[in-house]
């Protein structure tokens, strides 16, 4: 029995101590990391200022997209999605570019990395290419969008051919003037104008234009939106306006 012990504590005596194993996993690692791999685990502290712009892209990217550009970039993402958090997983086939799944606070975001061959590894391209909103659904679209004020409605439907498929809506049937509506009624003062005048369209583009606005805007108030929505008087009045604009101008005097 003791000539065992004495070479069960001689080998436990040639075994590195557990530190040691810990000192040399990180090496091993990092040996076997790619240079996309290095550049990917930096992306968190890129958006967050900890790593230099100047340190991380090569300098055709800060060419293309300056620091000021990129740095405004990243803010509007951060107030969007919130603050970055970690890199949920880094996929490449070449260890040189690939796709980053970034995760944020509010969701996940998609990342296309591309790095140089060089021996400095910047970064060459980098493209957020989606973002999938974490606990996002058309119930909770719809919500915040009817506790908008005044009036809403929309609809999402999938178009498959001659077939239309309704996902989600609100008010769907509800007739509403919208920007496009409101212009046709501007282009047909105008062109009226310019039959009155008798004179080319390109010189009453710019008569009196506060005047119009004002003016077509009380007509929608007392009621003229709802006609907007009428399909047959659209029709009717684009087919005149389109008649107007391609008839022979008037002869000049």
């Amino acid at each position: 029995m003791k000539p065992f012990l004495t070479a069960l504590l001689a080998v436990a005596l040639t075994l590195p101590a557990p530190a040691a194993l810990a000192q040399q996993m990180p090496e091993t690692a990092n040996s076997a990391a790619t240079a996309f791999d290095r550049r990917a685990a930096q992306l968190v502290d890129l958006l967050t200022g900890k790593v230099a712009f100047a340190d991380y892209f090569d300098p055709t990217f800060q060419t293309a997209v300056p620091e000021a550009q990129f740095d405004a970039i990243a803010a509007s993402l951060i107030a969007q999605y919130g603050q970055p958090l970690a890199v949920e997983k880094a996929t490449s086939t070449d260890g040189r570019s690939g796709t980053v799944l970034l995760r944020f606070e509010k969701g996940v975001g998609t990342v296309l990395l591309d790095v140089e061959t060089g021996t400095d590894e910047k970064v060459t391209g980098l493209r957020i290419a989606h973002f999938e909103v974490s606990g996002d659904s058309f119930d909770k679209a719809t919500a915040e969008i009817a506790a908008l004020p005044g009036a809403t409605a929309f609809l999402v439907a999938e178009l498959d051919g001659e077939s239309v498929k309704p996902l989600s809506s609100r008010n769907a049937d509800r007739q509403l003037a919208i920007g496009s509506t409101f212009k046709l009624y501007i282009l047909d003062e105008l062109a009226a104008q310019v039959a009155v005048r008798r004179a080319p369209m390109v010189r009453c583009r710019a008569a009196q234009p506060r005047q119009l606005l004002v003016r077509r805007h009380r007509q929608l108030a007392k009621g003229h939106a709802r006609h907007a929505a009428d399909a047959r008087q659209l029709d009717d009045l684009g087919q005149r306006q389109w008649r107007h604009r391609h008839a022979d101008p008037p002869a000049r005097p």
